[in-house]
């Protein structure tokens, strides 16, 4: 028994024994299972972290392509924005400079026409003072009288107020000489105008028409004292009184130291109206002919004084316009020194 005891028992052992080895190949093979599973897991795992990066990497390539076309559109828009605005800068800083030339060019037409205003107005001042000279003198004639042409005052006058103002603006004139530039072509226009018509109102009204009856009058008087000599010769009246009287008034008339070339009204009132109405008055106003002589001497002397009256009118008008006449061309003077700084010849 115990000799197959010890069979079984070592039998038992050997079966152990492989089962035991059995189980450590299990487990080896086990081992070596979970060993390849981790790699799989781990192989797996890496292709899938390298694809997943891959993909990545892709993704943030195409994204930052597409950044890179948005920042590039946007950089040539504000490009292309910037280049537009610097076209429209310059093509509107050529147009200012255009527009600034224009005022310039503008402003030496004022220049030089201002000077031209300010020498003929200068000019006409001192035929205004002749005329005045000239009533002084002969205040029963026309006067000696003569204007400049008007033209460019209102050539002045004509100018674009706006464009004038923005001129002068340009060329860092005052606000006051724009002010004065206008007041004074207008004042000086308008007087010289006014001036013009008033000599010839008071020509055409007046002097010439009273000057007419004057002398129509004055040739009735000589023909009735021619007369009265003649009747008086031929009825042998010649002794007296007024017969001597009113033929020497007629041989001083006539006398040719003194007779004038021209009409000449005083002459006329000094030699024959003013004698008869003082003389006759005084000494022969009973005789028939006194009567009508006093009558008309008395009518062309009222014509007379008339015209005295009227001129010395005329030429107190025409001095009392000097002064400011002389103001305002020297408004012009200074606006033409301001604006020569500009235009140096």
């Amino acid at each position: 028994m115990s000799a197959e005891y010890e069979c079984c028992v070592a039998t038992n052992a050997k079966l152990q024994k492989q089962i035991d080895n059995q189980k450590e190949i299990i487990n080896s093979l086990e081992d070596i299972e979970h060993s390849i599973l981790l790699s799989n897991d781990t192989l797996k795992h890496s292709v899938k972290f390298e694809l997943d990066n891959h993909y990545k990497e892709i993704e943030t390539k195409e994204e930052g392509c597409d950044l890179c076309s948005i920042i590039g559109a946007i950089l040539g828009a504000i490009i292309s924005g910037g280049i537009a605005i610097f076209i429209f800068w310059r093509g509107r800083k050529n147009e200012k400079n255009k527009e600034k030339l224009k005022y310039i060019d503008f402003g030496e037409e004022v220049f030089t026409l201002l000077k031209n205003i300010t020498a003929n107005s200068k000019k006409q001042v001192e035929l205004l003072n002749a005329l005045v000279t000239s009533i002084t003198e002969k205040p029963y004639t026309h006067g000696k009288y003569n204007r400049v042409s008007l033209n460019l005052l209102k050539r002045a006058q004509s100018f674009d107020t706006t464009y004038v103002f923005t001129t002068f603006k340009t060329l860092n004139l005052e606000k006051k000489s724009y002010i004065k530039f206008y007041s004074s072509i207008d004042f000086l226009l308008e007087v010289f105008e006014n001036i013009d018509d008033d000599y010839h109102t008071n020509n055409s009204e007046v002097i010439t028409p009273l000057s007419n009856k004057f002398l129509q009058l004055k040739g009735e008087i000589m023909n009735i004292c021619s007369n009265f000599i003649e009747s008086s010769r031929r009825e042998n009246k010649t002794t007296e009184a007024i017969y001597t009287f009113i033929n020497q008034l007629l041989i001083d008339y006539h006398s040719p130291e003194t007779l004038p070339d021209k009409i000449d009204l005083k002459y006329d009132v000094d030699k024959i109206i003013r004698p008869l109405k003082s003389e006759l008055l005084a000494k022969y106003r009973d005789n028939d002919i006194s009567i009508e002589l006093l009558n008309l001497s008395k009518q062309a002397g009222d014509f007379y004084k008339t015209i005295l009256i009227e001129s010395s009118n005329l030429r107190a008008g025409v001095n009392s316009q000097l002064e400011p006449i002389g103001k305002m061309i020297t408004y012009l003077d200074s606006i033409e020194q301001a604006l020569s700084s500009n235009y140096a010849s």
